[in-house]
């Protein structure tokens, strides 16, 4: 079977790389080399690794977004992530998708919208809206069925999904569907380790309004996943998409199963493309509240290290005593003694 894949900055070339990174286009020649991609192949000459795979006789469409090459630096808050070229390639790639299923494969991740995960601590889509708002359109304005998203980066596994719906052009009701994206990262680090930062982890993810996880299903160890397609013949109902995610043991931690009617299956000409739109699966949260959660998290942090603090210093201060009694002990004796003998 064939091993296809795509980079992100580890692979690309150091930390949070982006296009300003000197040696991208050697970094690519390796990358395909390790693909065993041949020489003549039109991938050599492109100006980035993204690529689409066609598996299951075409019914699985897998569409890989190179997100490091054309990279624009987080500190343009207009940039974008794909650069103008491989945009009108995903457009036409996902145009010309005769697949029952399009999984849409991106280094970073996609929903991710919390103002302190998304603006200033790791990589995701967010970091440029305006290219974030471009993918979702893309995808769900597109005429591609079957639409979902794989991402990795951050060192945990995670569950979300968006709720969209596009407005039928005759009746002009709302068709409901669902856009998952499984993460799932990694096998070599995690955040299980130290447990200060996973416990850290686990208090932000459970104070902290996270409107596009399911079920706050997420997982900090080493992992990997799997998703499992069992496609039946002309029968959205019976086939099922399954993502698991496993330990290095391979104990599943995650687990989450869709049918394929609830992912975007109705044909594109009966439907207002451009009335299409996406809201979190568990529903749109005001800035006030994230200010207000924030605000909460934040004083929280801020008196549990204050008392962490406190008791340190506390202790340091009793260890104090006690070593001062153990050395003034002795030269009270040896005084003592002295004084005896005169």
């Amino acid at each position: 079977e064939n091993i296809v894949g795509i980079w992100d900055d580890h692979d690309f070339g150091h930390n949070d790389a982006g296009k300003n990174y000197s040696w991208k286009e050697e970094s690519q020649q390796a990358f395909l080399d390790f693909f065993d991609v041949p020489k003549e192949s039109p991938r050599r000459k492109r100006h980035g690794v993204y690529s689409f795979h066609d598996a299951n006789q075409g019914k699985v469409r897998i569409i890989m977004l190179d997100n490091r090459y054309h990279r624009d630096d987080y500190s343009n808050k207009t940039g974008d992530f794909l650069g103008e070229d491989q945009w009108k390639w995903l457009e036409d790639t996902l145009a010309s998708s005769k697949a029952k299923i399009n999984v849409i494969v991106s280094g970073v991740q996609v929903f991710p919208i919390h103002p302190l995960r998304s603006k200033y601590v790791v990589e995701v889509w967010n970091r440029f809206p305006a290219a974030r708002a471009r993918l979702l359109n893309t995808i769900v304005r597109s005429q591609a069925k079957g639409v979902m998203l794989i991402s990795g980066d951050v060192h945990y596994a995670e569950l979300m999904m968006a709720n969209c719906t596009c407005t039928e052009k005759e009746s002009k009701e709302k068709i409901p569907f669902h856009v998952p994206e499984f993460t799932a990262s990694g096998m070599t680090h995690s955040w299980a380790k130290p447990r200060l930062i996973r416990a850290f982890l686990q208090f932000f993810f459970e104070s902290q309004p996270l409107p596009f996880r399911v079920e706050n299903k997420y997982f900090l160890g080493k992992n990997f996943a799997e998703l499992d397609l069992d496609l039946v013949e002309n029968d959205l109902g019976s086939s099922t998409i399954e993502y698991r995610c496993f330990d290095m043991f391979g104990q599943v931690h995650l687990k989450h199963k869709l049918n394929l009617a609830e992912l975007k299956s109705f044909n594109a000409e009966k439907v207002d493309l451009e009335t299409c739109e996406c809201v979190p699966y568990g529903g749109n949260v005001s800035k006030s509240d994230y200010m207000f959660r924030i605000a909460v998290f934040i004083f929280t942090i801020v008196l549990i290290v204050l008392l962490i603090f406190i008791v340190v210093l506390k202790l340091v201060k009793l260890l104090w005593v006690l070593l001062y009694k153990m050395v003034e002990q002795p030269f009270a004796i040896y005084f003592y003694d002295k004084e005896k003998l005169e």
